[in-house]
């Protein structure tokens, strides 16, 4: 479902079969792309771009 946060980023998250969260597309309100893996737990396991760079 794509859906637009309150500060105007935009993000599709999908989930497996079990409800959670597992893959989150984002534009972040200056326009800036995300892409983001999640585990199990919810956690972020990997991102693109890296934090920090």
């Amino acid at each position: 479902m794509m859906q637009r946060a309150p500060n105007g980023a935009v993000f599709l998250a999908l989930k497996d079969k079990h409800g959670r969260t597992r893959l989150v597309l984002k534009v972040g309100s200056h326009g800036n792309p995300a892409i983001q893996l999640l585990g199990k737990n919810g956690r972020v396991i990997a991102q693109l771009p890296r934090a920090g760079t």
